[in-house]
């Protein structure tokens, strides 16, 4: 049988619309399966947790001040019901548990955290090395979070009314700690009750939902990773240190708002001023 053009055009539309129909059925189906995984995700890991590392960046706010008295006693806090510690240990054990929905970035912070933990455990003089590992955990988790209850459109009210604040900190002291400002990067987590004020009760002019200033420092820590990784030009490397201490001053201004917060605000702003003068006369001796 001698098969024609138009024979062959039909055949070969036929044999189109098959592989069309199948890729379609594919796409749906794996839409589907992905759905379904992020379902489980957020059943079995990410809502369980949330609540305990909100608790728990609020309970190392409240270390870090009590750290700071003299009658502080180390072996007397850990009996203490806000101690951060047993908290942490519990998303740990959990997490681990559940890796199999934990995000693959999750997983490499969640295993240094771990390598972290066993190598400076002992190591009671510099406790910001663990501190800054558990804190940038904390701060993955929540993004994941965001994500994952927005894409599946059941992010509740009540819950992000908790998370903002613990976003917000744990993004600042992730660009004060890139910025390498070490002081002023351990002083966020003191001043976490002036954090909430600003995220809680300011609104923002250009956004009612009060995102704008998040929105930047999220943005902002993105680009700085991008250079710090990459190798990038020079001024793209210069600019997003730029742009972090503008916004770093942004943010101070609005501490400056605040009723009785003069002496934190200038504070913040007297130390940001001498550590970019600092910076600026190392890059000039370089």
């Amino acid at each position: 049988m001698v098969i024609n053009w138009t024979m062959g055009i039909t055949i070969m539309g036929s044999f189109g619309a098959a592989i069309l129909g199948q890729m379609a059925a594919n796409f749906f189906t794996n839409r589907r399966e992905n759905k379904k995984y992020d379902k489980e995700c957020f059943q079995n890991l990410y809502s369980p947790l949330v609540f305990r590392i909100v608790e728990y960046v609020y309970n190392e706010s409240y270390k870090v001040i009590e750290m700071e008295s003299e009658s502080f006693n180390e072996n007397e806090f850990e009996k203490n019901a806000l101690n951060p510690e047993p908290i942490f240990e519990e998303i740990v054990e959990y997490m681990g548990k559940n890796l199999k929905y934990v995000h693959p970035e999750l997983i490499m912070i969640y295993e240094e955290v771990k390598a972290i933990t066993v190598l400076f455990r002992e190591d009671k003089e510099d406790p910001s090395i663990i501190l800054e590992q558990r804190i940038n955990l904390c701060r993955e988790f929540l993004i994941e979070y965001n994500k994952l209850s927005n894409k599946l459109n059941i992010l509740s009210q009540t819950v992000e009314d908790r998370i903002k604040v613990p976003i917000f900190l744990t993004e600042f002291y992730f660009l004060l700690n890139q910025c390498q400002l070490w002081n002023l990067t351990e002083r966020s987590l003191r001043d976490l009750a002036l954090i909430e004020m600003i995220v809680l009760h300011k609104v923002d002019k250009e956004d009612e939902n009060n995102t704008y200033l998040l929105n930047k420092i999220m943005k902002i820590n993105k680009e700085i990773v991008h250079v710090t990784n990459t190798k990038t030009f020079q001024n793209r490397y210069d600019d997003a240190f730029t742009d972090a201490y503008q916004l770093l001053n942004e943010i101070v201004d609005e501490f400056s708002s605040v009723p009785a917060a003069e002496d934190t605000a200038k504070y913040w702003k007297d130390a940001l001023e001498k550590e970019f003068k600092n910076k600026n006369s190392s890059k000039l001796i370089g």
